[in-house]
């Protein structure tokens, strides 16, 4: 036997420190190894994203990592609707995705940060868009921000900064004002949502709007925060 076979064939001390890639879904059980780091290969982007494990479940290594992101221009926008009274963003492409996986928000501990910019050009009528949680990724999921404009606010950008926090069955909003705003918009209070143990996918539409008017995504990012 050679010595680099044999030398491959024992077991170091320290190579339960090694550093394993797994998918989310066959991810080990937390518990039996509280303190280990492991690489998720499909959350986070291309480059996937570490984490460590703690008595509540897995969280992102430092406590924070981005879920997605997808940023466009004013005049070349991620996605755009128009001509309809209300409609969901169709988006393609971007880092990272807008599914969460279930089991990776933990009840108490975990929350989302989501930053986007929507512009909408039109004098058409007053309009409503919102920030959803839910299964569907549709209209019949739960808001977790709004806000509206009035019809004279022609080429009008709304930036949105919004954090939620989860139990298992629900979820909480707070709205902060960005730079530049005028107004926070709506935030909500234990909107139903699915279990935490199940997916949850974040979407961008306009709930409400007149078919004159154009509304553009011009760009969204998703952050987790777990400790």
């Amino acid at each position: 036997m050679s010595d680099a076979l044999r030398l491959e064939q024992i077991e170091y001390p320290f190579k339960k420190n090694w550093i394993v890639s797994y998918p989310w879904v066959n991810r080990p059980s937390p518990g039996p190894n509280r303190g280990r780091i492991i690489h998720i290969a499909d959350v986070g982007g291309d480059g996937g994203s570490l984490w460590t494990a703690t008595l509540a479940g897995w969280v992102p290594m430092n406590g924070r990592m981005a879920l997605a992101s997808n940023w466009g221009t004013l005049n070349s926008p991620i996605s755009s609707i128009t001509g309809v009274k209300s409609g969901v963003f169709a988006i393609n492409g971007g880092g990272g995705s807008l599914i969460i996986p279930g089991g990776m928000l933990l009840p108490g501990r975990s929350r989302i940060q989501i930053e986007a910019f929507l512009l909408r050009l039109g004098t058409g009528g007053q309009n409503t868009w919102n920030i959803r949680l839910g299964s569907t990724g549709t209209v019949s999921d739960s808001a977790v921000y709004a806000i509206g404009s009035v019809p004279a606010d022609n080429n009008r950008g709304t930036r949105a900064f919004v954090t939620v926090g989860f139990n298992d069955l629900t979820a909480t909003s707070a709205t902060y004002l960005a730079p530049g705003s005028s107004a926070t918009g709506n935030a909500y209070t234990d909107v139903p949502i699915p279990a935490l143990g199940d997916p949850i996918t974040v979407s961008f539409l306009v709930a409400s709007a007149n078919t004159a008017d154009t509304f553009r995504l011009v760009g969204y990012s998703v952050d987790l925060l777990s400790s």
